[in-house]
């Protein structure tokens, strides 16, 4: 598995921003059918911003019905600093129980359960990921995991990002599963 946090890269920059900005990506790709993607696979957040990125925070994620899962919290990220998001609690029911899991190896498994029982396949996961800068002024990256193609391969689509300085930036409303 990846080390969770990566060294600054101080070359990556979304632009002259004096502020944080956090992107998603996703390494995922033939995931079921090779060994060495399957080491290297999962969602990665990055401070591309000129400030540091503090109090990162990501909503717990629904994988279907009746199954989520927790991401740690990630205190700072500082500009061209990386961390993992693929290490991941898994919650099942009244998320009462917690059980230490990775994202990739719960959405792989609910797309072969899926593909199994021959449910409709659900192509997408929204996720948010919610931080402050050093002023207390909030900011909110949201975007899609979506299953791009089988052999499993994942990645980030539909990237947004919102800004707020008086409240916390609310993640989108729970509603249906993006499809």
């Amino acid at each position: 598995m990846p080390e969770v946090l990566t060294p600054a890269r101080q070359t990556e920059r979304a632009g002259p921003a004096v502020e944080p900005a956090i992107t998603v990506r996703y390494l995922g790709s033939r995931i079921w059918v090779s060994r060495e993607a399957r080491l290297v696979a999962g969602a990665w957040i990055r401070n591309v911003g000129s400030q540091v990125a503090r109090r990162i925070a990501i909503p717990d994620l629904r994988i279907e019905d009746g199954v989520w899962c927790r991401f740690r919290r990630i205190e700072d990220l500082e500009p061209g600093e990386q961390a993992s998001l693929d290490p991941v609690f898994r919650l099942a029911g009244d998320k009462g129980h917690l059980e230490a899991a990775t994202l990739t190896g719960m959405i792989s498994t609910v797309v072969v359960g899926q593909v199994l029982t021959g449910r409709l396949l659900q192509t997408r996961w929204p996720l948010t990921v919610v931080y402050e800068d050093a002023d207390d002024r909030h900011y909110g990256c949201h975007c899609d995991i979506e299953l791009a193609s089988f052999p499993l391969t994942l990645r980030i689509v539909e990237s947004r990002r919102s800004t707020s300085r008086e409240s916390p930036v609310e993640s989108p409303q729970p509603g249906v599963l993006s499809r």
